[in-house]
């Protein structure tokens, strides 16, 4: 297996690893589509117009306004990145650190909820340039 860099996030006193890759986005998935997911962690909503119809921009993107962080997201992606990291961790260095539940991870996260979406976006945008840069 190649050696895979881990970011680190501290919760409650501990650094615990995050990592974004398929495995994740498969389990996002599982709930919501990744687009969604993303308009979740960025607080973003599609503009519809008066007939319930999204709003495109004149290249075809959806157009988005803030609507608020979609926190419930913003945790369960967390904690997914973070076990996804602790299980990379643990089989590169042979640890024995115990994932972590979405109800521990809403409690002692101290991140303010701008700070929080950076990070999450960092990490998922990362997943995607580096799936984009591939070669086949």
């Amino acid at each position: 297996m190649r050696k895979i860099n881990l970011k680190e996030i501290e919760l409650n006193g501990e650094k615990l690893p995050y990592y974004c890759d398929l495995y994740v986005l498969s389990k996002v998935q599982d709930r919501m589509s990744a687009a969604q997911f993303e308009r979740d962690l960025l607080g973003a909503a599609p503009i519809k117009n008066k007939d319930g119809e999204v709003e495109r921009d004149e290249s075809g993107r959806i157009k988005l306004v803030f609507k608020g962080y979609v926190i419930e997201t913003m945790i369960f992606g967390l904690t997914l990145m973070i076990n996804e990291g602790i299980a990379i961790k643990n089989d590169q260095e042979g640890t024995k650190i115990e994932e972590v539940d979405e109800k521990f991870v809403g409690r002692v996260i101290d991140m303010q909820p701008p700070e929080l979406s950076a990070l999450l976006i960092d990490e998922f945008n990362r997943c995607f340039a580096v799936k984009k840069n591939m070669t086949t």
